[in-house]
């Protein structure tokens, strides 16, 4: 048996671990969008750095959920 993975297998992880290059900046994104919504409506300038903290921080949650799996 070779250590070389056949074609299957390198399609079944990519489309495992593809979400995981667009996790980090959709939860800061969406940080963003919210607090500055927030900033907007409440007339506020420092709901969007809390809000992308927030996003930081869920983001390396899911990441660590996301790669927990394979252990």
């Amino acid at each position: 048996m070779s250590d070389k993975p056949n074609g299957d297998e390198f399609w079944r992880l990519m489309a495992r671990y593809l979400p995981v290059l667009g996790l980090m900046p959709a939860y800061i994104l969406a940080g963003y969008l919210i607090g500055a919504g927030l900033d907007y409506v409440f007339s506020t300038t420092y709901l969007k750095l809390v809000f992308i903290i927030l996003g930081v921080a869920g983001g390396v949650v899911q990441l660590f959920r996301l790669l927990g799996r394979d252990v």
